[in-house]
């Protein structure tokens, strides 16, 4: 099954093989790596990610996250693709968490409007994490964000379900996040830096800092609506045809 890896330093860092697929395989362990932001890694840390031999990193975060918050690591090794993503309704989210409190239900809300934007206007970011998945031919391959769970979360959920990873583990993966984060040490500090004396309440940080499935649910919905399904969506807005799903299948799934 899937593994929390202990990085010092790192966040939300999992593998995410391990699930079974439908067709009676298994995703590989040991190739497919998730995470939040790199920068904090110790050298004890990165002695650890390099023992992963992940050889190609796909980062999804905007221009100003790389730059407060650089990757240690020198660009060329392990290779580095850059997909900046900033969906349409994170910016309104960012405004209004600074100017008051939202309620419950606005939060839940702005987070899965963030996914439907996510799906609906990102499909060729996200066909760009697929080309550089497939032109991974060698080591592990690592996607992340600087939480590791909007961005990223919608990033694995495509990639297991091309693999064929049934639902009911492709959306345990993503609940995976609210256990695999560190709240405490990573979450609240940057909150509380990021909004001052406007911080907002612990409770609801912590609903904006992890994942319900809702969120992810939204995402699909927009695919589904789109294209039939989420497979027609990955055929038509990410542009995966039988050829490349049977490459990812073949490097990434054993029989079980």
């Amino acid at each position: 099954m899937p593994e929390i890896i202990d990085i010092e330093g790192g966040v939300n860092f999992r593998d995410f093989g391990g699930y079974p697929t439908v067709a009676g395989g298994r995703v590989v362990l040991g190739k497919l790596f998730r995470c939040g932001t790199l920068s904090n890694i110790t050298p004890t840390g990165l002695a650890t990610f390099s023992e992963l031999d992940i050889r190609h990193i796909c980062d999804l975060r905007r221009a100003d996250e790389r730059a407060d918050d650089p990757t240690p690591l020198p660009p060329e090794n392990p290779r580095r693709t850059v997909v900046s993503i900033d969906p349409g309704s994170a910016p309104s989210m960012r405004q209004t968490l600074r100017s008051r409190p939202p309620t419950e239900d606005q939060r839940i809300n702005f987070m899965m409007a963030i996914n439907e934007d996510l799906a609906r206007d990102h499909a060729k970011n996200f066909r760009e994490v697929f080309t550089a998945l497939l032109s991974t031919r060698d080591g592990g391959f690592l996607v992340h964000c600087t939480a590791g769970k909007d961005r990223t979360g919608l990033a694995v959920a495509m990639i297991l379900e091309s693999l064929g990873v049934n639902r009911e583990n492709v959306e345990e993966d993503y609940l995976l996040t609210n256990s695999a984060i560190d709240f405490e040490g990573f979450i609240l500090p940057r909150i509380r830096q990021y909004y001052g004396s406007l911080s907002p309440e612990i409770e609801m940080i912590k609903s904006v800092a992890g994942v319900r499935i809702e969120y992810l649910r939204a995402a699909f919905r927009v695919m589904e609506k789109l294209h039939g399904s989420i497979d027609g969506y990955l055929e038509s807005s990410i542009g995966l045809n039988a050829r490349d799903l049977e490459e990812l299948q073949r490097r990434y799934v054993v029989k079980s």
